[in-house]
């Protein structure tokens, strides 16, 4: 009997845990040393507790952890790189934070937000502390060269932010243009954890470059997967609320596609529309945009550019020394290509 995707995953996930168990002890523990001290003040400590509460997919130190694995990494060397995921995941964390006091969210994951529990003013010094707490670790640490790589990251993602932040509502965006917003803001970090394995690693230059790719494909992958999912998805999935990006006025991959079909000038009319009625007639116009947009091409546009990225993963991974580790991160970069309702 062939088995559903449902299966696969939770096989995957399996696999994954049952060969990073050791790795991600270290990178859980990592996060609550670096994170959670009693000296640290009321209500810090609480808003640290309950945010590590909650943990994530940690999919960026699992990266680097495979990539490590899979370049033949010692003991030490993975030690560090498990240190070092843990500070990706807490700049990833900041990020959160951040975007939910610049959304306004008051749910993530179905549970209150830092801005949506204690306000924006101290939500924003979380974000801002969390991120301290990586530079003084890399400091501390002297993980000098590898923190260069969160760093142009954390440089990276705010560049991101801001310039597609300041192209909110414009149906003019290029499709390159929008590429490079998410260069920024998504496939930067995933770049810098792929980087890291190999800097800690010591390989060459044309290793790393192939490492930078990787990091590349599976950031692309990552967004447009998640740019997808939030046309397809018929109701609230994983805390986030569907079709919010377009309410915002972010026009994401499917709708930028949509808007050089033939319904396009009829779509790019309602979105002005939808700018100047009531919310009442924004949200009738915005309907009419998604009913637009199920029948165009963009749907399958977006997924035909999701699987090119990912099938330049396998090329870039053919001579890692160790081919289990390798083949998870194909598996996972598979999986999130799979995992897209239809």
């Amino acid at each position: 009997m062939q088995m559903t995707e449902a299966e696969k995953n939770a096989g995957l996930q399996e696999r994954l845990k049952t060969y990073l168990t050791e790795d991600l002890q270290h990178v859980e523990a990592y996060l609550r040393d670096t994170l959670v001290y009693l000296q640290l003040p009321l209500p810090m400590r609480d808003i640290l507790e309950e945010l590590l509460s909650v943990p994530g997919k940690q999919i960026r130190p699992m990266l680097s952890l495979l990539a490590g694995h899979a370049l033949k990494a010692d003991t030490v060397q993975l030690e560090r790189i498990s240190h070092l995921g843990a500070l990706i995941e807490i700049v990833h964390l900041a990020s959160l934070v951040h975007d939910d006091v610049v959304d306004d969210a008051p749910l993530r994951r179905g549970r209150p937000t830092t801005q949506g529990k204690y306000g924006k003013n101290i939500a924003v010094y979380t974000g801002d502390f969390l991120l301290s707490r990586v530079l003084s670790t890399l400091l501390k640490d002297k993980m000098n060269r590898s923190g260069e790589e969160i760093a142009q990251a954390v440089e990276e993602m705010c560049l991101g932010e801001t310039a597609q932040m300041q192209a909110r509502f414009d149906a003019d965006v290029a499709e390159e243009q929008y590429l490079g917003f998410i260069r920024g803001k998504t496939v930067a970090l995933f770049v810098a954890a792929f980087r890291i394995a190999g800097l800690e690693c010591g390989v060459s230059d044309a290793v790393l470059e192939k490492l930078t790719e990787l990091g590349h494909c599976f950031g692309y992958v990552f967004q447009l997967r998640d740019d997808l999912k939030d046309y397809l998805s018929a109701q609230e999935e994983e805390g986030k609320a569907v079709h919010a990006d377009i309410r915002a006025g972010y026009y994401t991959m499917p709708l930028l596609r949509a808007l050089h079909t033939e319904q396009g000038n009829q779509i790019r009319a309602l979105l002005q529309e939808a700018q100047t009625g009531t919310d009442a007639e924004a949200e009738a116009k915005l309907q009419q945009v998604l009913s637009f947009v199920r029948g165009t091409d963009a749907f399958s546009y977006t997924k035909e550019r999701i699987d090119a990225y990912a099938a330049r993963g396998p090329s870039l991974l053919s001579e890692c020394p160790d081919m289990e580790a390798a083949g998870l991160i194909g598996e996972l970069m598979i999986w999130l290509t799979k995992s897209i309702a239809a």
